[in-house]
């Protein structure tokens, strides 16, 4: 049951927004409570290795996979009016 959890987790929409959130406490957590790194991951249901790389400060916390944006907000908002 729990592998069928971690699928239909992996696959769901609002997951973006949710593993962010997920990824701050297991931050608050690992420098407040003074967690382990693989225990907060655990926790949280996040990989150790993504939870070990935004706690080095090596990747923003808020950083998802993909290509960047090939227009500047203010470019986007000029093409729609």
């Amino acid at each position: 049951m729990k592998a069928a959890k971690k699928i239909r987790m992996k696959y769901s929409p609002s997951n973006a927004r949710d593993k962010e959130s997920r990824a701050r406490r297991a931050l608050f957590d690992i420098k407040v409570n003074h967690t382990s790194v693989r225990k907060a991951a655990d926790k949280f249901d996040l990989s150790y290795s993504f939870v070990r790389r935004r706690g080095s400060g090596s990747v923003e916390v808020e950083t998802r996979h993909g290509t960047g944006t090939v227009f500047t907000d203010s470019e986007e908002r000029q093409f729609v009016k």
